[in-house]
């Protein structure tokens, strides 16, 4: 009977060891700390961004008006010129000889026409003589002239002011009437040549504020729009616009790649959250996630996104105002994971 009675205790506390080490154990998440920042509306500026390139106020393409061998060109590449100053000139040495030559036959006949012209005025010279010696006076002094200009055409001088754009000769070189060698832009103030989509031409106006970066420069500089083309390109479909930026310190320069942000007179109220709380599935959809500071957990929620500005992005579907998202953190989480609010 004992013995019985000690055989089931001992029974007993066996199944109850066995239930206990079978029983599973639950072990607590660590939860993961993160950054939250509330969501909030703000106002976006509507805005259309293209890409463009600057162009000098008045552009010239200079050529010599007659032919000749190059013995200076004063500036380089880039240099600065006010108008009317020197800029390339021409050997002078057979236009000058060519003048002179034209100036001893007029002053000739002018000598002649003088003493004949006396004779006339008394009778002793026919009308027919008189007429002749006119014309040859006119021929000569025509002649003079002409190669009096030559000689002054063998010195360019700069039309505007402006900066050089082009040098295409260099001293010694021959070149022939009327080769375009050099190339000068204003650029005191610029243009920014872009174009803008059929379908945006409706939201642009004359006068229009514009946002013109130089990505080359790392500046912006704002200006309007002065220019809207009529016709659209016929490849493209897209509108040519102008847009007028002051350059008093001369940095743009014509050739520049310009990004161009057209402001818009309307705005709009949209949830606007930080670029970096923003990620990316697989199929490029995108997601945020969303604190829950009650349960201490993060949610994975799909989102839409629409227009950057400066470091946020505006949310169109997917966030309510007022909710928590999880702006540093984020990419060590997974939907449903603790969270540790530290901010």
């Amino acid at each position: 009977m004992n013995n019985s009675f000690f055989s089931t205790t001992l029974l007993l506390s066996l199944m109850t060891l066995l239930v206990a080490c079978n029983k599973p154990t639950t072990k607590e998440e660590t939860p993961i700390p993160v950054i939250t920042q509330q969501a909030k509306e703000s106002t976006i500026e509507n805005s259309i961004n293209i890409s463009g390139n600057v162009m000098g106020q008045q552009t010239v393409q200079l050529a010599f008006m007659v032919a000749g061998q190059v013995n200076q060109v004063t500036l380089e590449e880039g240099q600065s010129i006010q108008k009317g100053k020197l800029l390339a000139s021409l050997d002078p040495t057979s236009y000058q000889l060519a003048r002179n030559i034209a100036k001893a036959k007029y002053d000739e006949i002018q000598d002649e026409y003088n003493r004949l012209s006396a004779m006339h005025k008394s009778g002793s010279l026919s009308e027919s003589d008189f007429v002749k010696i006119s014309s040859g006076l006119e021929q000569a002094k025509a002649n003079y002239l002409l190669q009096e200009k030559n000689l002054k055409d063998t010195r360019l001088h700069a039309p505007i002011s402006g900066v050089l754009l082009k040098r295409g000769a260099e001293p010694g070189e021959i070149i022939g009437q009327g080769t375009r060698i050099f190339g000068l832009s204003d650029i005191d103030t610029v243009q920014v040549n872009a174009s803008v989509p059929e379908g945006e031409l409706n939201s642009i106006h004359l006068g229009d504020t514009c946002v013109v970066e130089i990505p080359s420069l790392g500046q912006s500089w704002k200006g309007s729009i002065t220019q809207i083309g009529a016709a659209a390109e016929p490849t493209t479909r897209t509108f040519n616009i102008k847009i007028d930026l002051p350059n008093p310190d001369q940095k743009l320069r014509p050739g520049m790649v310009a990004e161009v942000k057209i402001l818009e007179a309307t705005t709009s109220s949209k949830i606007a959250i930080p670029a970096s709380a923003i990620l990316t599935n697989m199929d490029n959809t995108h997601y945020v996630y969303v604190a829950d500071k009650e349960k201490k957990k993060a949610y994975k929620r799909k989102v839409t996104i629409g227009a950057i500005q400066q470091n946020n992005i505006s949310i169109l579907s997917g966030l309510n105002p007022n909710e928590w998202i999880v702006t540093g953190g984020q990419e060590n989480l997974q939907d449903a994971s603790s969270i540790n609010i530290s901010k």
